[in-house]
């Protein structure tokens, strides 16, 4: 997905340019991420796209956000929270 640069800024912005998964700051160096991604029928639409970095974006690939996110070691229950926030009206179901 190819965003403007200013949506770009926006999504690492509301992210303070950390990624949402680990908590990594990258500056102006993170990725986007389809938290549910469109080969598993997640949307195009901003709320679906968060700061990642390139490790956690590589890591994840297809891959079921919650099942991949909770086996990691930097796994918290409060990201995991502000994740299912900005999804908004995309709640993912419980693996």
């Amino acid at each position: 997905m190819r965003l403007p640069r200013n949506k770009r800024d926006q999504i690492h912005l509301a992210w303070n340019f950390e990624c949402a998964y680990c908590g990594e700051f990258f500056g102006r160096s993170g990725t986007l991420d389809h938290v549910i991604p469109k080969a598993l029928g997640g949307s195009q639409e901003l709320s679906n796209t968060i700061s990642c970095c390139l490790a956690c974006n590589s890591s994840k690939g297809h891959k079921d956000w919650i099942t991949w996110y909770r086996a990691q070691h930097f796994w918290s229950d409060s990201k995991e929270w502000a994740i299912v926030q900005w999804l908004g009206d995309h709640q993912p179901s419980d693996p």
